[in-house]
């Protein structure tokens, strides 16, 4: 086997291996010898959601240590990931509750930090957007059930208000 290989020649691989039988697939970490199949991953709901986080963690070691990638640049292509798949656009930060049982931590000024300092221009912009989407057509009509024609707000007045101080505290 090459070190680099198509997805179809991986798949040929898999079942020159392991069967047809994709949930006997096995995996193996290249950093600490596990060995897993999806079929160990149980039946049910939340068969396919563990086997792909586990075959995702064993891919991304696998290319981590094939391209002798440091911890730091581990934890931003980690962190990249994690941004992509979940479809985040903007700056995020990651909590270890566990962290809140040491004070030296202080995790409430670590979260209000990113807020007020690190991320609040970027609130500030998104914010401004989305009020000047809201402000070129703030409600929206439609006939009900009855015939009788209604009209809302497209956004709670409480959500623009919050919109309208967010760019105030950037302002001031």
């Amino acid at each position: 086997m090459s070190a680099t290989m198509t997805h179809d020649e991986f798949l040929a691989t898999a079942r020159e291996r392991f069967g047809d039988d994709a949930k006997m697939w096995a995996f193996l970490c290249p950093n600490c010898g596990d060995r897993a199949t999806v079929q160990e991953s149980g039946d049910g709901y939340n068969l396919s959601a563990d086997a792909l986080w586990k075959a995702a963690l064993l891919a991304f070691n696998y290319a981590a240590r094939e391209v002798g990638a440091s911890g730091f640049q581990a934890e931003w292509a980690a962190l990249r990931f994690y941004s992509e798949a979940l479809h985040i656009d903007g700056p995020f930060g990651i909590v270890r509750a566990e962290n809140a049982l040491y004070p030296q931590y202080d995790e409430v000024a670590k979260i209000r930090g990113w807020i007020d300092v690190e991320w609040r221009e970027w609130i500030a912009e998104q914010a401004s957007t989305k009020l000047a989407e809201y402000d070129a057509n703030p409600t929206t009509t439609w006939t009900d059930d009855d015939g009788v024609e209604q009209t809302t707000y497209r956004v709670a007045p409480r959500v623009v208000a919050h919109w309208r101080a967010l760019i105030a505290g950037v302002s001031a």
